[in-house]
């Protein structure tokens, strides 16, 4: 069930992709003008304000509603989304 939640909180943010690709071009901007001192921390803070970003979506959504009329509960549906959370943080960190 969690892996559900975790795929459907993906499709959430689907609109938020892009933060992605600018996170990655900020990143690589660093690198270029050189100043690589600044590319971990950049890419920490980038990986945690794209994890909690699950979390925004859904409250300006309201997308508790839309999902507890699935055959969730809300044990789940928090479950997941924390897990998710700490997925993306965790590959943001790692890559970084």
């Amino acid at each position: 069930m969690t892996l559900k939640m975790i795929k459907t909180d993906w499709l959430a943010i689907k609109m938020h992709h892009w933060r992605l690709l600018i996170m990655a071009a900020v990143i690589i901007l660093f690198g270029i003008t050189g100043l690589t001192m600044v590319i971990i921390p950049v890419a920490s803070y980038m990986a945690v304000v794209f994890s909690i970003n699950t979390f925004a979506v859904e409250e300006k959504g309201n997308l508790d509603r839309l999902l507890l009329t699935l055959p969730l509960s809300r044990k789940d549906i928090v479950r997941g989304r924390f897990v998710f959370m700490g997925v993306t943080l965790l590959i943001g960190l790692l890559g970084a």
